[in-house]
């Protein structure tokens, strides 16, 4: 998972089986969505399976904190 400059991670999505999203790195069903916010206000979610959910987390501690309270 990438941030673009000027963004930051806002929030944590769980994903239910009724509304399943896929994976945007390697197409598997995803388990959670990170909400990212630009300087700007605009929102993105970005949805990641729990292999990619994890390795997003060793990349970023804040997700890692904000997930996992």
């Amino acid at each position: 998972m990438n941030l673009e400059p000027g963004e930051e991670i806002s929030d944590c999505l769980t994903h239910l089986l009724i509304d399943p999203a896929i994976c945007m790195q390697c197409g598997q069903v995803a388990y959670r969505s990170v909400v990212v916010v630009s300087k700007i206000g605009r929102e993105r979610k970005i949805a990641l399976c729990s292999k990619h959910f994890l390795e997003a987390c060793t990349l970023f501690p804040e997700l890692q904190e904000m997930c996992f309270k």
